[in-house]
């Protein structure tokens, strides 16, 4: 993810690949990347991560979604 958040809308909507599409997110980068998200209040966000043959993206989200309750 870029360094810098450039938000234009009321809208934000994420991507999430992994690196090279097959990896899953520490629960570092999911700790920030949470943190970011919280930065944005009053923004409708969008999270989408694409699945991979691992399924890594199942555990990311669900690592997000909590990451985000826990606020």
């Amino acid at each position: 993810m870029p360094g810098e958040q450039v938000v234009t809308s009321d809208l934000v909507y994420y991507r999430f690949h992994g690196r090279h599409y097959s990896t899953q997110y520490s629960e570092l980068e999911i700790k920030e990347i949470a943190a970011r998200m919280k930065d944005l209040q009053g923004k409708k966000i969008f999270a989408y991560f694409n699945n991979d043959n691992n399924a890594y993206a199942v555990k990311n989200a669900q690592q997000l979604m909590k990451e985000l309750k826990d606020a």
